[in-house]
């Protein structure tokens, strides 16, 4: 990996892991309020169940 991408990955990391966080939290925000579910098509909805409403999917 070249030095631009190292220095960039290295400073970047934290900022989108705080991001990430953050977005997380309102996402279980979400789901206790009834919302925070996205639409996935009937084969993967009856194969995995609950699916649409993990933090994963969104």
């Amino acid at each position: 990996m070249n030095t631009f991408l190292q220095e960039a990955q290295t400073y970047l990391k934290e900022p989108i892991q705080r991001h990430l966080a953050k977005i997380e939290m309102l996402h279980q925000q979400d789901l206790k309020e009834s919302f925070g579910q996205v639409y996935l098509p009937s084969a993967l909805e009856r194969k995995y169940r609950n699916t649409n409403r993990e933090w994963g999917w969104q």
